[in-house]
């Protein structure tokens, strides 16, 4: 809506302010991100759902269920066994991600306070309109 804006110190101000919060969204990224180990075993948790699901013309049956996509199973306890062994052996990673995810929760819960940048009015670009004037009144002081 206002990338088409021009005005050097415009411009500047808008720059710095998405690079603020372009840092925070990388942050949370990177806070949520699974470790190696955890992505190995759910590689690990995919191939053996693949081994162990029936196989219909050549590829595996899926089943659907409120929206969510699962291999259906040759044998649905021979596979729980297989997984639970596997969880087993990924125990520090799995508990590692729940960890994770729970903190995570509480992070996407907090209030954050951003400093940005904010612009004279004598510097908005001449050619604006009433709706980017609106959309960035936030940055504007007088």
């Amino acid at each position: 809506m206002c990338g088409n804006l021009k005005g050097l110190k415009f411009a500047y101000c808008m720059a710095k302010n998405k690079k603020k919060i372009d840092e925070e969204i990388e942050f949370i990224k990177e806070f949520i991100k699974p470790s190696e180990e955890y992505l190995d075993y759910d590689r690990k948790r995919i191939e053996l759902a693949k081994s162990c699901a029936k196989v219909k013309d050549g590829k595996e049956e899926v089943a659907v269920k409120d929206g969510v996509e699962s291999y259906v199973m040759e044998n649905q306890e021979d596979f729980n066994k297989k997984v639970k062994e596997l969880q087993e052996e990924y125990n520090d990673a799995l508990e590692g991600r729940k960890k994770q995810i729970e903190d995570y929760g509480k992070l996407i819960e907090e209030e954050i306070e951003i400093e940005l940048c904010k612009i004279k009015e004598k510097n908005l670009p001449e050619d604006i309109t009433t709706n980017q004037f609106a959309s960035i009144s936030e940055f504007i002081i007088d």
